[in-house]
């Protein structure tokens, strides 16, 4: 569904790093293509693809969509978010666990979202560091975020009750 180019493309972003080394996928789920679902639901957020929810048969349609219209630097963009996010989340297994394709994209957004806000506060790398491990360790359970997980979490309101709950938190 993604043509040759694109797949290309993506694949370089699955090869990142951060999936590589952190991200919290089983070796089935890898072979299964779940990687490329996480990559291509990032995407339609990044993208602001008006998508139903975050299934298979929707994460079909965009890359279909997304092959009839490509946007390279939005892909590029989101390999420098992964880089970033890779160069910035501290170390720890217990994070590494949490790395799971229900979150990631939620992360990215966050990160895309700390560019806007970096314009206007200055949040350091530091800063941005300690929030990640507050968000691990308590803020992702205090934040209401987790409400927004478990059944039925593929629909949009979950979705985006997820990328809102930790936009809050960074911005408060």
């Amino acid at each position: 569904k993604l043509g040759t180019e694109l797949a290309g493309k993506i694949k370089e972003i699955e090869e990142n790093d951060f999936f590589t080394n952190r991200a919290c996928f089983t070796n089935s789920q890898r072979k299964c293509g779940e990687i490329t679902s996480c990559i291509l639901q990032t995407l339609m957020l990044l993208t602001e693809y008006p998508y139903k929810n975050f299934g298979a048969n929707e994460v079909l349609k965009f890359a279909e969509h997304f092959n009839e219209n490509p946007d390279f630097k939005q892909v590029e963009y989101c390999k420098e978010l992964f880089d970033q996010l890779f160069s910035i989340l501290p170390y720890s297994e217990e994070i590494d666990k949490q790395l799971k394709k229900i979150h990631i994209p939620m992360l990215i957004m966050n990160l895309d979202a700390l560019g806007a806000l970096d314009e206007d506060n200055e949040i350091t790398e530091d800063q941005y560091k300690d929030f990640l491990k507050r968000w691990f360790d308590v803020l992702n359970e205090t934040s209401g975020y987790m409400d927004f997980c478990g059944s039925g979490s593929t629909s949009k309101s979950k979705v985006e009750g997820r990328v809102y709950a930790m936009d809050r938190e960074l911005r408060a």
